[in-house]
């Protein structure tokens, strides 16, 4: 009996080691279970894909119009573009003085009153993303070069936003460029950042061509040009970082702006090479450029670019008509961007300390062929669309 009862279960342990193994082979070894398994590897075999298919359009490898535009519509419908707001002050030309009595070193106060009145209306009623700061903060006149960017830069610290500074040729008149990256603290004259879907792309047009191998090089002081250049590295990085942007709005801020305007020859910048600058923009969709250095406020469209020129804080242009002059106005712009449009107001003072008025600069109102009466000499040289 014993060895019966020993046989029996043994038999009824195989038997439940038997029914184990056919409830598992039932689901997982069945037909079922295969296909979840493999629509699972197709799932992530496709994601995979995808992803890394998108990936590469996001970093330009891949520039199929078709896959670029398929790309940009899954974008628009799960990553909408949102509206970016940014401060731009440009031209303040800060320059001080020393006390003669008290020693006291001091900005003037076209700089600090407007600079002043600028931070706290951004900081109280703007709320910029970011803020602009469009070269040539300083003058160099009365205090050392140096001293004169710190001062005004500290000013400029107390704006509750980031602040992204552009190198002007005032700058280049005071110090070397490692001098203004070390003051600056950017690591490069030229650079870009990405806000959203926004990438903001910041020039470095203040460089010389050298009269006899005709070589473009960094400006220094003692050995500048008013006219803008861009050098052979800077624009190969340029037309590179547009590439790769091709799933962003880009925004371009240069101190000179490469464009005809209706002043004279010699103060309308890129007199050489701005048709090449404006051909690489065109080509790579860039939705606006900015830029300051004429001292006057106008918008023009070349080649379904929008470019917007901005006055300086108390500079005005005297070869403007009266209208277009803002004398020590403390102007800065407030730019709106969106996806149907780029719109810039303008601040600025009739009276010193009194209140903000305001102005958009259109199209119609503030063309830039509009403010002077030299439109003539440069027909042949425009390409409006």
């Amino acid at each position: 009996m014993g060895k019966n009862k020993k046989k029996e279960q043994l038999a009824e342990i195989d038997k439940k080691r038997k029914n184990s193994q056919s409830v598992g082979k039932g689901f997982w070894g069945g037909k079922k279970a295969k296909i979840i398994v493999a629509i699972i590897i197709f799932v992530l075999t496709v994601t995979i894909g995808v992803g890394g298919s998108f990936w590469l359009v996001w970093e330009g490898k891949i520039t199929n119009d078709k896959v670029v535009s398929l790309s940009k519509d899954i974008l628009d419908k799960f990553y909408p573009q949102e509206e970016l707001t940014i401060g731009w002050v440009t031209d303040a030309k800060c320059y001080g003085k020393q006390d003669d009595k008290t020693g006291e070193r001091e900005l003037n106060w076209r700089c600090i009153e407007p600079l002043e009145s600028m931070v706290w209306k951004m900081n109280n009623e703007t709320s910029p993303d970011l803020v602009v700061q469009g070269g040539s903060l300083i003058k160099n006149k009365g205090l050392p070069s140096e001293e004169l960017f710190m001062a005004a830069s500290g000013i400029l610290k107390k704006i509750k936003a980031p602040i992204y500074p552009i190198i002007g040729e005032e700058e280049v008149r005071g110090f070397s460029k490692e001098q203004w990256r070390n003051l600056s603290g950017q690591s490069s004259n030229y650079y870009y950042v990405d806000e959203g879907r926004y990438r903001l792309v910041f020039l470095d047009t203040n460089n010389y061509r050298l009269s006899e191998s005709g070589e473009i090089v960094d400006s220094v002081p003692g050995q500048f040009s008013n006219v803008g250049l861009i050098d052979e590295k800077q624009l190969k990085w340029l037309e590179a970082t547009l590439k790769s942007s091709q799933l962003r709005k880009v925004l371009v801020f240069m101190h000179h702006p490469p464009i005809y305007t209706d002043l004279e020859t010699e103060e309308s910048s890129f007199s050489q090479d701005s048709g090449n600058i404006r051909t690489l923009f065109a080509n790579y969709n860039v939705k606006a450029v900015f830029s300051g250095y004429l001292d006057r406020m106008c918008r023009q469209t070349y080649q379904g670019v929008e470019y917007f020129v901005l006055q300086g804080i108390w500079e005005s242009n005297d070869k403007l008509k009266e209208d277009f002059r803002f004398k020590n106005g403390g102007i800065f712009g407030e730019i709106y961007v969106s996806e149907e449009a780029t719109k810039v107001i303008v601040n600025y003072h009739r009276n010193r300390g009194g209140g903000y008025y305001d102005l958009e600069i259109t199209p119609g109102g503030y063309s830039c062929l509009d403010g002077y009466t030299l439109r003539e000499r440069y027909q042949d040289k425009i390409q409006l669309d």
